[in-house]
């Protein structure tokens, strides 16, 4: 992905985030069910791209499952292009999620990127959010670890208030592609 310097963007983790487990991406895998998106989801991310932020999806899922992850953010969420970024080795999968994701934003905040809002589900989220510099108060969190370490918890498990509340009064980006 090219990056444009000062392209405003949200960052998205994929597994319990987006979809409902994070065992599903094991079933969708090996095709034997699709992993379900958690209510909202779509909705969630197609509305920041509505106004004008690119989506950023950082996943600890491992490489070779990126053309998979790729059809399901279209098929589930009708993602238009994004930036995907999944890791490089199964042990950094396992081991340094939040390393990882720390990483990577700050390799993408270099040309100028910026990253306003962050979403994720696990505690390794917020730590590599913040270890990017994304505030606590731009850090959204789902499920068992909502407002965890100073995170903002989605409430309910589903996005429907929180697009309502939050994302709605999200001012428009300025930029478009």
């Amino acid at each position: 992905t090219v990056i444009q310097s000062g392209a405003k963007a949200v960052v998205f983790d994929i597994d319990e985030t987006l979809t409902t487990d994070d065992r599903e991406q094991v079933l969708d895998y090996t095709s034997i069910e699709s992993a379900s998106a958690r209510g909202g989801a779509a909705e969630l991310v197609n509305s920041y791209v509505a106004k004008g932020y690119h989506p950023l999806f950082v996943t600890a899922r491992p490489y070779w499952y990126a053309k998979g992850t790729r059809r399901w953010l279209s098929n589930h969420l009708g993602v238009p292009e994004a930036t995907l970024r999944t890791t490089l080795s199964n042990t950094t999968t396992l081991l340094n999620p939040a390393e990882y994701k720390t990483q990577v934003l700050e390799e993408v905040k270099a040309p100028g990127m910026e990253i306003v809002r962050a979403y994720g589900n696990a505690t390794t989220d917020i730590v590599g959010f913040a270890d990017a510099g994304i505030p606590l108060s731009e850090i959204y969190i789902v499920g068992d670890n909502a407002g965890e370490m100073g995170s903002q918890p989605i409430a309910g498990g589903n996005y429907t208030n929180h697009l309502s509340s939050v994302v709605a009064a999200t001012p428009d980006s300025g930029c478009r592609r």
